[in-house]
């Protein structure tokens, strides 16, 4: 919705006053100050959307399900899509758009193409409006299914890394799909669909965009550190559509540094090296963390359970000889049963509600000179805010134990 379409609008409700909300209503004060703007959330009680009857206009943010708004409605993304004339790369899929994101941000302005990160990662799109975008900038943005699924334009290049099992909010996976693809139904002719020819379903989207198809294959590309193949092969597909060589991309990815909590390798402690990928929230994020970083004795994993299946991922721990396995409600019974079930397999197992006691287990089970690694492959809800606390607890909990080891050994030699 452009600005002048907006400012028919007297009274605006933003539905949702989180990070994104917040941005939205800075952006109406600076753009459209005489408006009337609300605000309602759920954490106001069970009865804040009822106050769309107040308002004549509702900005939805991502949380919030189409289905709950009563009246006519926009969203910040649409808002944004609008309103900016910058070139625009969005980057979805159900795992991966964090890091291939800002990957390609960096790649962009190291190459000497000036960009910008926003969306899901980086900054809120509409405070790119409010403080000011270089009209040069091409415009990064890492884009959720929540985002997506009343999308009402296409980025100029579109890319969709992959599609896995997702049911929350989404019902289906077939719904969860059409969300994700909406970013290319309204692609012209002259804009981009960049999508991982692995996956079919991504593959017959070419049949239905007017965009230009670059498929890519991980086949094509090793890893670089903790990025695995797949990433670094869409981040050389989309940069190439500006001319930038591969040789470039790799040498680009390899100075970036690294997003936290995605594999970042903690150091060694007592002979252990220890690994923080508490991004994994999907068991195929850990299944590709296992097969990127060997000689893993001790694997932290577990978390809300969202209906995925967790099979893959237990073969693999198997075929990898994960001898230590830490068990996080919800998904404990789930993955413990397919332990059980899995024949030979026989690891210990800890079934804990407690990071404390999934770092004393560790740091009692762990082979020397091997690898523990958190990458639960399930959202964090059941017992942290979300992945960046998770991640955070586990990492001083390693610190506070090398430390608490270190000063009793000092007493002992006194």
């Amino acid at each position: 919705m452009k600005l002048d379409e907006l400012k028919q609008y007297k009274k605006i409700l933003i539905l949702g006053y989180g990070v994104e909300g917040q941005a939205t209503e800075k952006y109406l004060q600076k753009f459209y100050p005489e408006a009337e703007i609300g605000r309602a959330d759920k954490m106001d009680g069970e009865d804040y959307l009822q106050r769309q009857n107040d308002y004549d206009l509702v900005i939805k943010t991502p949380g919030i399900p189409p289905r709950l708004v009563t009246k006519p409605y926009t969203t910040a993304t649409n808002i944004f899509f609008a309103n900016v004339t910058n070139q625009i790369i969005g980057i979805t899929g159900t795992k991966g758009k964090s890091t291939v994101s800002n990957l390609v941000n960096s790649v962009l302005n190291g190459a000497g193409q000036p960009a910008t990160l926003a969306g899901n990662i980086g900054r809120p799109m509409l405070e790119l409006l409010t403080e000011g975008l270089d009209e040069k900038a091409i415009v990064v943005l890492e884009l959720s299914s929540y985002q997506l699924e009343d999308i009402q334009f296409s980025p100029h290049i579109a890319c969709i890394l992959n599609i896995y099992q997702e049911l929350h909010n989404h019902q289906t996976l077939e719904n969860y799909f059409q969300a994700k693809a909406q970013i290319v139904h309204h692609s012209l002719e002259n804009d981009y669909y960049v999508y991982n020819q692995s996956f079919v379903p991504l593959h017959n989207l070419t049949k239905k965009t007017k965009a230009q198809a670059t498929a890519y294959s991980e086949k094509d590309e090793e890893p670089i550190g903790a990025i695995y193949r797949s990433n670094v092969a869409a981040v050389a597909a989309i940069t190439s559509l500006y001319g930038i060589n591969r040789e470039v991309v790799r040498e680009i990815i390899a100075q970036t540094p690294q997003l936290p909590h995605r594999l970042v390798n903690m150091g060694t402690y007592e002979g252990i090296t220890f690994y923080d990928d508490s991004a994994s929230t999907h068991p195929e994020a850990t299944v590709h963390a296992l097969s990127l970083i060997p000689n893993v004795s001790t694997a932290i994993i577990g978390g809300q359970n969202r209906g995925y299946d967790f099979s893959v991922l237990v073969k693999k721990l198997a075929s990898v000889h994960v001898d230590n396995i830490v068990l996080f409600p919800d998904t404990d019974n789930v993955i413990n049963k397919l332990i059980a079930e899995s024949g030979n397999y026989q690891p210990q197992v800890l079934v804990t509600k407690s990071m404390v006691e999934a770092v004393a287990f560790a740091f009692s089970k762990s082979r020397r000179g091997s690898v523990c690694l958190l990458s639960p492959g399930a959202p964090s809800y059941t017992m942290f805010t979300n992945f960046s606390e998770r991640g955070d607890t586990f990492t001083k909990l390693v610190n506070t134990h090398e430390k608490e080891t270190a000063s009793s050994k000092t007493a002992t030699a006194k």
